[in-house]
């Protein structure tokens, strides 16, 4: 699969959990995390889709960086998985960044995001590419 544009929303590392607000062109701060807790991974969206809830689609980005809300980057899709959640919102695709500067790291996320991820996850909703 070819790369695709992923908007940061919420770098990884942060405790304040951001909402792009496509009317205003602004990102607003949405709710800030219990004390101690961070983001784990960058989470943003796949500009210009549009998912069931009406949203653009969700990505959460594992890279070896920090990025900043608002950043755009590329990312390779590498699968995704469908969830119940309380905010109504089902479908999130895991994507890489291809700025890793070992190579056999990237090969070793790429086979674990095939083989590990999917073991985790139930085959019904996990999609990998």
């Amino acid at each position: 699969m070819s790369n695709i544009n992923v908007v940061i929303e919420t770098p990884k590392g942060s405790a304040q959990k951001y909402d792009f607000e496509p009317g205003e062109r602004f990102f607003k701060l949405k709710k800030i995390l219990p004390s101690g807790m961070v983001f784990p991974y960058d989470f943003g969206f796949i500009p210009n889709t549009e998912g069931e809830d009406g949203d653009p689609l969700d990505v959460i980005v594992i890279s070896e960086f920090h990025s900043l809300p608002g950043i755009m980057m590329k990312c390779r899709v590498l699968g995704g998985i469908c969830a119940e959640q309380s905010d109504g919102k089902g479908a999130r695709w895991f994507g890489m960044t291809g700025f890793w500067p070992c190579p056999s790291v990237r090969r070793s996320l790429v086979s674990f995001a095939r083989s590990g991820i999917s073991r985790k996850i139930s085959s019904r909703n996990w999609r990998p590419f």
